[in-house]
């Protein structure tokens, strides 16, 4: 009949039978160690008021000496010791009657003793004052009156603490007989609680053993990540227990899923280090980020990838963050695998309990470009802007009062001076205006026929008062064809030509010259701007065409240039859908160059397919023989017409490199 019983209905006539034992044994138990902590709590307490009253001694002892030393010597640091005493042992005061508030007579004690205080502290404070007014005999004179207060306090609190001392000494015996009481009835309990077990392991182990083991297996399995057991058949609690750890199983192991596809998809670099700094799990970000597969981060120290320069410091940041415990962003320079140095900015936990530092490396690289990009442009700002404006106002400032008068030759230079310091400053709003707008998007290129040579010649014309001062000449070699059209805004094109041949004139030593050449290429129209002066050292060819970049930084000092020309200069032709470039050598020169488009007429094109789509048809209609003659004569055109290319060819590139050999 009992193997019959469902297994809460076992466990309820198991469980009944020695539960009032049970009851009364735990019931015991408890009333034992409340005693034992209502004892622990008295013993606490006493030793509580002991130390308390210990403390107010002590501080007022202190305040005493001290204004007693200062009564002597009259330097602040005793009268400010005395006082912070004063001030402090009478909020102990507080503490110590809160804590013998439920014992009337004692507390009565205390404020006796706390009355003796105040009045202590009243005769220190008239101390103080006799001591500034430079009276010490009088001082002295009252410091005595002290004395017999003190040896009133400390007889009173001598008094309570000898009877707390004689709680605190007979506390542990009693502690000691109630632990001794409870050990013989946890070992009677011991005992009973064995024999049930015996009795409850004979009952259980009829038809369930088996269902335990498999449940206990599942955990097993559940626990290091393997296949569960076939889920039980039955209706009883066991099964439906088997039931429910599956599903628990499988919710868990979605949600273990789905948080290692984040991780695994994480963009940023997630991985933990152990006490030596060495990698134990890297997510598969750090091929994309670093260049490194996971397999080869692990086991390598976390130093090995730093920049070297910055090993130390990191270590440092890494050691403090062990020792604090707290969760702290770190930054430091990386060596990915290519090389390439990237700025890293790493969210850092240290867990004891794992011993290890769990981290999120994210990288920062290009926030770090645009921050100094920003302290660059400050940087212009500040000297580009802050000295013609001072020029400028030194100038009006010598007119105004009648330095120079504005009629004067000099004060004519000087307003001219002026007037070029607002060009300046004009030029250099509308130069940051245009990067603004044109990598943004914001600026429309009205698209028009434009003639290259034409756009040339007004450009070469914009430079030539310039060209002249710098005593250099202008030599334009364009392909025989001169109607090379590309489709763009007119202004925008002679704004680039305009610079770069500024550039050329600027960077060129007097007597030399700048050649402009104009070349086709396929569907391509090439401009190329050459000059002879000192050239781009190699490492700045790559950064010229950036935002306040320059060849040398001292170039923005010198007033050549804000390094905001090339910028636009390769915004704009970005924009027209070509490309910008240069090709230099330190110390020979320079040739900036840039490619557009070439405008092909529609008409013309819907022609030339119309043509070869007649000709393919004419061609499959012919017979073999007719086929044969008519590849004959087109590879004899097509040798011909290379040919002529050729030669074409080499008359275009003496013509436009004449010195070329």
């Amino acid at each position: 009949m009992f193997n019959r019983l469902k297994l809460s209905h076992r466990i309820l006539i198991l469980v009944a039978v020695p539960m009032i034992f049970e009851l009364a044994l735990f019931a015991r138990v408890g009333q034992l160690l409340d005693e034992s902590e209502m004892e622990a709590k008295r013993e606490a307490h006493s030793h509580a008021i002991t130390t308390q009253i210990n403390e107010i001694l002590r501080k007022l002892l202190t305040s005493a000496g001290g204004m007693g030393a200062y009564a002597v010597v009259t330097e602040n640091t005793y009268l400010k010791r005395s006082e912070r005493d004063s001030r402090h042992f009478m909020a102990d005061f507080d503490r110590l009657e809160a804590l013998v508030k439920d014992d009337p007579d004692l507390l009565d004690r205390v404020k006796s003793m706390r009355k003796v205080a105040m009045e202590g502290v009243t005769v220190l404070a008239r101390i103080k004052k006799i001591v500034k007014e430079d009276n010490r005999l009088m001082a002295f004179a009252e410091l005595k009156s002290v004395s017999p207060m003190l040896s009133t306090l400390t007889a009173q609190a001598d008094a309570i603490t000898n009877e707390q001392k004689a709680i605190e000494a007979l506390s542990p015996q009693i502690q000691e007989a109630q632990r001794a009481a409870l050990h013989q009835l946890l070992m009677l309990g011991a005992v009973l609680n064995v024999l049930l077990a015996l009795a409850l392991a004979l009952i259980f182990n009829r038809g369930f053993t088996k269902r335990l083991r498999i449940l206990m297996d599942n955990s097993y399995r559940f626990a290091i990540g393997i296949p569960l057991n076939p889920e039980l058949t039955g209706t009883d609690e066991l099964v439906k227990l088997d039931q429910v750890f599956h599903k628990m199983a499988h919710v868990v192991e979605e949600s273990a899923r789905k948080e290692r596809a984040v991780i695994e998809n994480s963009v940023d670099v997630i991985c933990s280090l152990d006490a030596d700094e060495k990698f134990t799990k890297v997510n598969p970000a750090s091929l994309a980020a670093w260049g490194f597969e996971p397999s080869e981060l692990v086991g390598k120290r976390f130093s090995d990838i730093v920049f070297p320069e910055e090993i130390d410091e990191t270590r440092k940041a890494i050691k403090e963050l062990i020792r604090g415990s707290e969760d702290r962003q770190v930054e430091c320079r990386l060596v990915k695998k290519d090389g390439t140095l990237i700025d890293v900015l790493w969210s850092m936990h240290w867990s004891d309990e794992e011993s290890s530092l769990f981290c999120v490396a994210h990288d920062v690289t290009e926030q770090r470009r645009i921050d100094r990009l920003k302290q660059e442009f400050v940087a212009m700002v500040s000297h580009d802007l802050r000295t013609p404006l001072a020029s400028i106002k030194g100038t009006l400032s010598m007119i105004s009062e009648g330095v120079y008068e504005p009629t004067s030759e000099m004060g004519k230079k000087r307003i001219a001076d002026a007037e070029m310091n607002i060009d300046r400053l004009v030029n250099l709003i509308g130069d940051v205006l245009d990067i603004e707008k044109l990598e943004a998007g914001q600026m429309t290129i009205d698209e028009d026929l434009v003639n290259l040579s034409e756009m040339i010649k007004e450009s070469v014309e914009a430079v030539r008062g310039v060209a002249e001062q710098n005593e250099t000449t202008i030599e334009t070699t364009i392909v025989e064809d001169s109607d090379v059209d590309v489709l763009g805004e007119k202004d925008r094109l002679i704004q680039v030509m305009v610079n770069l041949l500024s550039n050329a004139i600027k960077f060129s030593s007097k007597g030399n010259s700048v050649q402009i050449a104009v070349s086709t290429e396929g569907t391509i129209a090439q401009v190329r701007v050459t000059d002879h002066g000192r050239g781009i050292p190699a490492n700045n060819i790559d950064i010229i065409f950036e935002r306040f970049k320059q060849s040398q930084a001292s170039d923005g000092k010198r007033g050549k240039g804000t390094g905001l020309g090339l910028a636009i200069c390769k915004a704009i032709i970005e924009a027209h859908k070509g490309t910008i470039g240069v090709e230099s050598k330190e110390g020979e020169g320079s040739t900036f160059w840039f490619k557009l488009p070439l405008y092909q007429d529609p008409e013309d094109l819907r022609t030339a397919a119309e043509a070869q789509a007649q000709g393919e048809a004419v061609a499959s209609s012919e017979d073999t023989s007719c086929s044969e003659d008519t590849t004959r004569d087109e590879d004899i055109a097509l040798k011909e017409e290379v040919t002529n290319a050729a030669d074409s060819s080499v008359l275009r590139d003496e013509a436009i490199f004449p010195h070329s050999v």
